[in-house]
């Protein structure tokens, strides 16, 4: 989207709910979102939630920059959302939510993280119901998917997860590879583990 189209998206959907938005609130949210060159990178999904809690922190019917500041910006509001629904979880449930959102992350080469699709029989449906109502994660078709990349640099809880499970990260991320290349050639016995990758992902598994 190029910043006129991101001005639109931010006032638009406003005006048409009665709603006003305060001088330089627009400003900021499109510098926030990173528009290079005058135009964003997949912004609705942040924007979307950025103005949401920003709304939360309206001033009477006055969408303010006060109101946005306290939502700490718009990667920072993915992250208090998810804190607040992390606390808000009985301990087993938190357990859960844990496993779902590692379920939801892909290690890189280079160390870093991006997200990925799995498939909804793979993850607890009573997470991803809450997830799903606080617009962290979306669900279509082919699985079920982080919402915003914020996530995944913005929220410090998840950081340490995926830094206290990267090597159990990466050999589950090596064991979906091999299988889906066992399955596309074949099924054949020559592509199965065997050695110390099946000791590996036994131990894993167990």
């Amino acid at each position: 989207l190029g910043t006129d189209q991101l001005r639109e998206v931010i006032t638009v959907p406003a005006e048409q709910a009665g709603l006003v938005v305060e001088d330089g609130l627009v400003d900021r949210l499109i510098s926030d979102v990173g528009a290079r060159d005058g135009v964003a990178e997949n912004p609705l999904p942040r924007l979307a939630h950025a103005l949401r809690a920003t709304w939360q922190n309206r001033r009477g019917n006055v969408l303010t920059l006060a109101g946005y500041q306290l939502t700490g910006g718009v990667d920072r509001a993915v992250a208090v959302t998810a804190d607040q629904l992390y606390n808000g979880l009985h301990p087993l449930d938190r357990a859960a939510l844990r496993a779902t959102l590692l379920r939801l992350v892909r290690v890189l080469p280079d160390g870093g993280l991006a997200r990925r699709r799995a498939p909804r029989g793979e993850l607890d449906e009573r997470v991803v119901a809450s997830l799903v109502s606080a617009r962290l994660v979306s669900v279509d078709d082919e699985g079920v998917r982080l919402s915003h990349d914020a996530l995944l640099v913005a929220w410090p809880r998840l950081r340490a997860w995926v830094d206290a499970e990267r090597a159990d990260l990466l050999l589950r991320q090596r064991l979906d590879e091999a299988v889906t290349g066992w399955v596309d050639g074949g099924r054949e016995r020559g592509d199965l583990y065997r050695g110390t990758r099946l000791q590996a992902a036994l131990e894993w598994a167990a």
